[in-house]
């Protein structure tokens, strides 16, 4: 209940913030209740196919659709396990556009005006040197760009995966429930209070936000030579990212930013999520821990290849991800909420 209370009072929080600041490019909860519920089907059947394979396969039942059933009703329709699992995942469509109407009410709060100041934090850190001529000396065929475009984009299905296995699959209660709400706080600390406060547009606005000299000019003209140079060789291999770039600037200067959730860079929610994924992974394996450890490192990697966010983006993220999810743990333990006990899994 924890969860579904948290996701109401931000709910809440969003009507509230649009009425004051009298925003009218809010984002309808319907629309997005629609596909969030769409999603949440197509999830349920690969989970459903993938368990059916297991049983019928690998455990050699007998009857492996009476058991599917079976397990589909012990497993959620059960009173603890419906109030548990299943309604989180009904109160979905309500954070979803809760989430993108902040976002994209940030420059109406607070206008773009920490870009400068990020970008020189980042030139502090990296002795002189902008950060992301350091990614491009490592990574300088556009081949590896369109590597790392296509990590960055893999990344919304596998914060979903994570979110949806932890709900209905992990066997281990405490697990379960430190890992979805350390996904919400940092939504809502980092991707809503912090964001806020911190108001920046990113690399690849920099000049659209700051007057004076680009020092992102060159970025954007490497990735724009790099995407000509993939064009090239084959029309369907791109930097994809150059056009979405263009695309979120367009809805937020047309006022309808709120349909993708606008614009924000410090700090950066990739590179929170994925780190918040290996966090939770090292829990499951250590193989799967590593492997999405790596996975992180190549979104903050990425995220400033790319032009999406300055270094200090993903640095200030990291540390604020794993002080939620061991300020969650410490919560955890001091109110006993860490001792449940481990579920055999269905």
């Amino acid at each position: 209940m924890i969860l579904c209370g948290l996701i109401v009072v931000y709910a809440l929080a969003a009507q509230l913030v649009i009425n004051a600041v009298d925003y009218r490019g809010a984002t309808a909860v319907y629309g997005y209740a629609k596909y969030t519920s769409m999603l949440l089907v197509v999830s349920f059947g690969i989970g459903g196919a993938v368990h059916l394979a297991k049983i019928g396969l690998i455990e050699r039942e007998p009857r492996p659709s009476r058991r599917l059933y079976r397990d589909f009703r012990e497993h959620f329709l059960t009173q603890d396990r419906f109030v548990s699992v299943m309604l989180p995942l009904l109160f979905l469509p309500l954070f979803v556009p809760a989430f993108l109407n902040f976002k994209s009410m940030i420059p109406t709060i607070q206008p773009f005006a920490w870009d400068e100041i990020l970008m020189r934090v980042d030139r502090a850190l990296h002795f002189g040197v902008d950060p992301w001529r350091i990614t491009h000396a490592l990574a300088p065929s556009p081949w590896i760009s369109y590597v790392i475009n296509i990590l960055y984009n893999m990344w919304f299905m596998l914060i979903w995966a994570f979110a949806f296995y932890f709900v209905i699959r992990s066997n281990r209660p405490a697990d379960r429930f430190q890992y979805l709400i350390t996904l919400l706080l940092c939504w809502i600390l980092l991707g809503t209070v912090l964001a806020t406060v911190f108001s920046s547009a990113g690399p690849c606005y920099y000049g659209r936000v700051v007057a004076g000299a680009d020092p992102y000019m060159a970025l954007m003209a490497r990735l724009q030579d790099g995407d000509r140079d993939l064009m090239a060789v084959s029309g369907n291999v791109r930097i994809w990212a150059l056009q979405v770039q263009e695309t979120l600037w367009g809805l937020y200067a047309s006022g309808n930013a709120s349909s993708v959730g606008g614009i924000s860079a410090f700090p950066s929610l990739h590179v929170s999520l994925s780190t918040l994924m290996a966090l939770g992974a090292w829990r499951l394996s250590r193989p799967l821990g590593w492997t999405m450890a790596v996975y992180a490192a190549a979104i903050m990697f990425g995220s400033v290849h790319l032009g999406w966010h300055y270094a200090i983006d993903g640095y200030a993220s990291i540390a604020g991800t794993f002080a939620i999810w061991h300020g969650v743990g410490w919560a955890m333990h001091r109110y006993g909420l860490d001792d449940a006990p481990v579920l055999p899994v269905a």
